[in-house]
């Protein structure tokens, strides 16, 4: 096993300061980091597209065998084989990034308007609102216990001899 001499307290500090520096943030700043993340790897991800996309071009497949090969032993063509999964994990960061941003600014636009709806729509249903359905939940309530005991006690089980 590996020995390390090193507890991690400067790691664990910088996580924590890392933590509160976080929390100063408003959810407007987070949508706008997250969207300007998830450009980033769009465009990186689309630049890895069209190398391949212009690499693939240049490989001849309608000639026979010895052209394909050749044209698909260039160092470009390997380079573009090795994009591919680096394009579709650009891509696919991109598109995480681009719902995660979808979710914080939904929340910051329209959270607020949307939780003073709520409150208002609780308000108008007050308590008179309440009182005809919690009268007619009383009495089946009150029945429902009565039958509760009557079965714990045993008064309404027939009992065979």
């Amino acid at each position: 096993m590996l020995a390390i001499d090193n507890d991690g307290t400067k790691f664990f500090g910088a996580l924590g300061n890392m933590g509160s520096e976080a929390l100063t943030l408003s959810a407007d700043d987070v949508a706008g980091g997250l969207k300007e993340s998830a450009k980033y790897f769009a465009d990186k991800g689309k630049a890895n597209w069209a190398f391949v996309k212009d690499a693939a071009g240049k490989v001849e497949v309608k000639s026979g065998w010895a052209p394909f090969a050749e044209t698909a032993s260039t160092e470009e063509s390997r380079a573009a084989v090795l994009k591919v999964p680096a394009g579709l994990a650009f891509v696919a960061a991109a598109a995480l990034l681009y719902v995660c941003f979808g979710v914080f600014f939904a929340t910051a636009k329209y959270g607020p308007g949307a939780l003073d709806a709520v409150k208002t729509k609780a308000a108008a249903l007050n308590e008179s609102a309440l009182v005809p359905l919690k009268s007619k939940l009383r009495p089946m309530i009150t029945n429902a216990k009565a039958k509760i005991d009557q079965v714990k006690s045993g008064a309404c089980v027939a009992r065979r001899e």
